[in-house]
């Protein structure tokens, strides 16, 4: 796929644009002042969002619909506790859903207006 400016993204490592690797992100922390906790809410809320919908097209339905709901819930919460342990580790999290460098940083403005 063509960047907006017409050229192919720059890739490295199982095909991840430069932009979302690790020292990459680590500089875009530092550079925006992010400090632990900064994105804790926001990573929690969009993995409970991708939950509901999980639950929402039939996720652990053999369970029952209770405990079904519960089941996506608390696998959300672990994958947040995991994920919230770092700022590098939210960052690359909310870099897989943005096409562009651009697209996370308009994304963490938001989050953090």
């Amino acid at each position: 796929m063509n960047s907006p400016s017409g050229e192919e993204p720059v890739t490295l490592a199982d095909d991840l644009p430069v932009w979302q690797l690790t020292p990459e992100l680590d500089a875009l922390a530092e550079e925006l002042g992010l400090d632990e906790g900064d994105l804790d809410e926001a990573v929690l809320e969009l993995l409970h969002d991708k939950a509901a919908d999980a639950y929402n097209n039939g996720a652990y339905c053999e369970l029952g619909d209770e405990d079904a709901h519960d089941q996506v819930h608390d696998d959300a919460d672990e994958r947040a506790s995991s994920i919230n342990a770092s700022v590098s580790d939210q960052l690359a999290f909310l870099a897989g859903g943005c096409a562009s460098e651009q697209d996370l940083r308009s994304l963490l403005a938001d989050l953090l207006a």
